[in-house]
């Protein structure tokens, strides 16, 4: 699968776990997945718009205003300071980026930075560069105040399962027969869901012995469960079939490779020598026929010496004879 196509389909389903998160809030938000920023290939993961003047009763609600972004890490990412700063410089160019003069007011936009563990080191740096307080709200649920952007970090590692059961679940291992039941009980109250399925079919996938062994079961879930397991083994046999292919795929390159080569190099010799063999051919063409030239040339140059000293003496002949005649003509 590719990197591209993993990313895409995990946006979606935290989208859906965000969306679970703030169902009972449904009816004042408005989610909006992959907001685009301009003309440009960069968009936001996920908007929140809230209706005015009404209040979200979920805990990574409260701090909501009317417009809401969240940036949310999986399992093993970590909440950088770029990506912090990246996350927030998306939001400073949507509240710029409208037809209307200041028609989004800086202090109606909200930012919620999701991750499995506390950025440490982020904290450090918004607290030195910026002097930010990192003051902790609820269980899991920090605020960045003195922030003139209401800004939260929420920690699903520490978040509680009995307040934010599934955003706990799907960024952590589940490890308690408890939580697996509200699990269950909670996708079986919702079934028909996509959103509970989507979230519900990746939190098995990553904890399936934990259902099975526990044997927490029901009939949607047992279909989950066997997929799950489908899955692992079409991972497995992908990983095996890539262990095994890899080494011959590079035989077979560096092969292919050699005899290209060689086939390169074979016919670049023969360019080559033909080449070459014309040269010292025309150059030896042009030696030997200086060779046998030679002599001819001399012959030549000897007789044309031979002419020209003939001409000289035709020549002195001629003006004594004229001589003559004009002294017989005298006389």
């Amino acid at each position: 699968m590719g990197e591209r196509k993993q990313n895409t389909q995990w946006h979606s389903i935290i989208n859906s776990v965000i969306r679970i998160e703030l169902d009972e809030d449904a009816d004042v938000l408005r989610f909006e997945e992959e907001h685009k920023l301009g003309t440009g290939a960069k968009s936001i993961d996920l908007l929140i718009r809230k209706k005015e003047g009404c209040f979200v009763r979920k805990n990574i609600g409260h701090i909501f205003r009317g417009h809401n972004l969240f940036e949310v890490k999986g399992m093993t990412d970590y909440l950088s300071i770029d990506a912090f700063y990246r996350t927030c410089g998306y939001g400073l160019f949507y509240k710029a980026n409208t037809p209307l003069k200041n028609k989004i007011d800086i202090e109606d936009i909200t930012f919620s930075f999701v991750s499995r563990r506390k950025p440490r080191e982020l904290i450090r740096h918004v607290k030195k560069v910026w002097g930010l307080k990192c003051v902790k709200y609820a269980e899991g649920i920090y605020y960045l105040k003195d922030s003139r952007i209401p800004i939260q970090l929420i920690i699903t590692s520490q978040l509680s399962p009995k307040d934010n059961l599934w955003l706990q679940s799907l960024l952590n291992p589940v490890n308690s027969r408890e939580v697996a039941n509200e699990l269950v009980k909670s996708y079986e109250y919702h079934k028909g869901d996509c959103n509970y399925e989507d979230v519900m079919q990746e939190i098995v996938r990553k904890n399936t012995l934990m259902f099975k062994e526990e044997k927490i079961v029901c009939q949607a879930l047992d279909a989950l469960i066997e997929e799950g397991i489908e899955e692992r083994i079409e991972e497995r046999i992908e990983e095996r079939i890539e262990e095994r292919i890899g080494p011959r795929i590079e035989a077979a390159v560096e092969a292919r490779i050699e005899t290209e080569l060689e086939a390169r190099i074979e016919t670049e010799l023969e360019a080559r020598i033909e080449t070459e063999l014309k040269v010292r051919i025309e150059a030896a063409v042009e030696t030997r026929l200086e060779e046998r030239m030679a002599p001819r040339l001399k012959e030549l140059e000897t007789r044309k010496e031979e002419l020209r000293s003939l001409e000289k003496k035709l020549r002195e002949r001629e003006k004594r004879l004229i001589m003559r005649e004009r002294e017989l003509g005298l006389a």
